[in-house]
């Protein structure tokens, strides 16, 4: 894979071209014999291409898996800073209604 870019066209695919056009001078000359090479290739080819597209899908779902607990990570912190945030805010009303008290007790 290139660095730095998702691509499904990997080393494998443009090793595989290569050797193909390095082939393609040698393949036989009977009919039947260039076929078989021809079909072996195509079929190498497409072995390639799919073994670099599962490369490409397994790296995509270990992307959306790590994304998914990131997710629930923050969902986790997101509902303790609202229970944190509930408790504070009791504690301020409490405080409120102390400091109310005080007052009515220090001007009576």
């Amino acid at each position: 894979m290139n660095v730095g870019r998702e691509t499904l066209i990997s080393d494998r695919t443009i090793h595989c071209v290569e050797d193909e056009i390095e082939k393609f001078s040698s393949e036989p000359d009977d009919l039947t014999e260039k076929l078989k090479y021809r079909t072996s290739i195509l079929l190498y080819n497409m072995c390639s291409m799919y073994n670099t597209f599962m490369d490409y899908v397994g790296k995509q779902h270990q992307r959306l898996s790590e994304q998914k607990f990131q997710i629930n990570k923050l969902k986790q912190e997101l509902a303790e800073t609202k229970t944190t945030k509930k408790l504070l805010e009791e504690q301020l009303l409490a405080s409120k209604l102390e400091l109310e008290n005080l007052k009515r007790k220090l001007f009576t």
